[in-house]
């Protein structure tokens, strides 16, 4: 068995048809997927309980080898009938720090803090609504509400090509942000795990070319 930690919008809408296919391929390795913070993720690399993590920057990764993944790109999302959606031209971060409130992804008080630090590292401190522990929560309260939304794209793509979600047009978006995938050195690399790492090395090109490819195709970009 592969035990992999991942947060919840990589574990949720990313690795699932990834998985798929690894159990079509490999049929005899089974994998125990598990949705984790960040600093769970480090501490079970370290403590042998994961043999795999997959999450955002490398903050708090010291002594794990790291490895970048994939660019993945983010998105400003909102409903298409929200206000900054009806084609006032590029929102800047000005409108986004003072007149928007965000619907957040927060799966434990560490989670998504790598990405939160990206965004508001160029457009300042944000006014966060809520916090939400799933995707789907999240969508599901964007769709219904004027709250905005920075999630990445392949959780947001079949909302997109349905138009119950737009992207808004902002000040250095789409951002692409870093999944990196991770390991302890300490740890002896087995064969499955090899083979897996391998695998996912693989099918990052073509995951990069599906995202490449909502980028081309959804009609709110």
């Amino acid at each position: 068995m592969i035990r992999i930690g991942a947060a919840e919008a990589t574990a949720s809408c990313l690795l699932p048809p990834l998985l798929v296919r690894w159990a079509q391929t490999h049929p005899g390795v089974p994998i125990r997927l598990r949705v984790l913070s960040s600093a769970a993720i480090c501490a079970g690399l370290r403590e042998n309980e994961l043999d795999v993590g997959f999450m955002h920057g490398v903050d708090g990764t010291a002594g794990l080898l790291a490895r970048r993944w994939m660019e993945e790109p983010w998105l400003v999302v909102a409903r298409p009938q929200h206000p900054l959606a009806q084609g006032v031209g590029p929102i800047s971060l000005d409108m986004m720090r003072h007149q928007a409130q965000w619907a957040w992804l927060v799966t434990s008080a560490t989670a998504q803090d790598a990405v939160r630090q990206r965004f508001e590292s160029g457009v300042g401190a944000l006014h966060i609504a809520l916090g939400l522990g799933s995707v789907q929560a999240v969508i599901a309260i964007v769709q219904s509400s004027d709250l905005l939304a920075f999630l990445p794209r392949h959780a947001v793509q079949p909302a997109l090509h349905r138009n119950a979600l737009a992207t808004l047009e902002t000040e250095g978006m789409p951002l692409n942000i870093s999944l990196e995938i991770l390991r302890n050195p300490e740890v002896r690399l087995s064969g499955p795990v090899a083979d897996f790492q391998d695998f996912c090395r693989a099918e990052a090109a073509a995951l990069s070319s599906m995202l490449d490819w909502g980028a081309l195709t959804n009609p709110g970009s």
